[in-house]
């Protein structure tokens, strides 16, 4: 019953939520909708709240309850309400106003836009989070394998022994990747979703001092609470665009992918105040291969459609085949 009560504040959100669905539009079928959309929210970043309860672990108590308190709020208002927005402004002709009015008057045209904008807006985002999985992966400090026949390649090994050798890895991706698009636009914002981790990372080295705190300079204060927002907002594309292919209301969006965002925040805390990571080595690991996946999926929907339920599937077998060979190992 002690577990339950992590999840107390969100099933009352998600209730209010619904009833307030209900009350406003007077249709069951919005009201199926954010509870679907609330579920492919959950699905979708399950492997998300295991990064950040890693990250938030070792985060200042200050700082881990800003990112609880403020962090909820960027995640439901700016991500899933704001986030949508600004990208499509950014990837249109369309000023910012036009943007906010069209998102409310003609959210056929909006989603349009924003399918039209998605190989930018996939270029950062995969970028960004193919850094995560390779630098985790190409991590020479890393002692614990999971899936060893791929992990402990001889290949992997040898590039693991190079500096940054994970930036070098992603960039080739990115020059297959953009050879293909021949897009100058997608060409710069995977750029510059390389350039956004590698300083998050840069700073971490400068913080930390030497090596050995390199990863746990991350993890502290701004910087920390930084780097989790950015992995968000990554980890929002697929939910948003996948929102989008299933309704294109804009209140019927943020309602459910906001109860969703506040159960994958109950996650996290519960992850963290609980010690999870600590007991199942290899969830982290499932996490991390969750991310990668993402990222290559972000980069491959620009040449053919992935329905969102393989998407959401795959990270979460990822998560559980992680937790599964942890309790083997116990």
């Amino acid at each position: 019953m002690t577990n339950w009560r992590y999840f107390i504040a969100s099933t009352v959100i998600a209730v209010v939520a619904v009833i307030g669905v209900a009350l406003l539009t007077r249709s069951w079928v919005d009201v199926y909708l954010v509870i679907t959309l609330a579920i492919l929210e959950i699905s979708l970043s399950f492997d998300n709240a295991v990064v950040n309860a890693k990250i938030l672990h070792h985060m200042p108590p200050k700082w881990q309850r800003r990112f609880i308190v403020w962090g909820i709020l960027i995640a439901v208002f700016g991500m899933r309400l704001v986030f949508p927005i600004v990208l499509v402004y950014a990837s249109t002709p369309l000023g910012l106003w036009q943007t906010i009015a069209l998102s409310w008057q003609d959210p056929h045209r909006y989603t349009q836009l924003l399918n039209e904008g998605y190989p930018t807006i996939s270029a950062f985002g995969g970028a960004f989070l193919l850094m995560v999985f390779c630098q985790f992966l190409f991590d020479k400090g890393r002692d614990t394998l999971w899936l060893t026949w791929f992990e402990g390649l001889k290949s992997i090994r040898w590039l693991a022994k190079w500096h940054y050798s994970y930036v070098v890895v992603v960039l080739s991706i990115g020059v297959v990747f953009c050879l293909l698009m021949s897009n100058v636009h997608v060409v710069f914002a995977y750029v510059l979703g390389v350039l956004v981790y590698f300083v998050l990372h840069w700073v971490s080295q400068v913080c930390g001092g030497d090596q050995a705190a390199l990863t746990q300079a991350l993890k502290q204060g701004a910087l920390g609470f930084i780097y989790l927002e950015i992995l968000d907002a990554s980890f929002s594309l697929d939910g948003v665009i996948g929102a989008f292919a299933i309704t294109t209301n804009i209140l019927i969006i943020m309602v459910g992918l906001g109860v969703g965002a506040f159960f994958v925040r109950s996650l996290t805390i519960f992850f963290v105040e609980k010690k999870t990571l600590l007991k199942y080595r290899y969830l982290e690991h499932g996490a991390f291969y969750a991310i990668g996946f993402l990222g290559v999926v972000l980069l491959a929907k620009n040449f053919g459609h992935i329905p969102e339920v393989i998407t959401a599937s795959v990270g979460l077998v990822f998560v559980i085949a992680g937790y599964l060979s942890s309790l083997k190992h116990h």
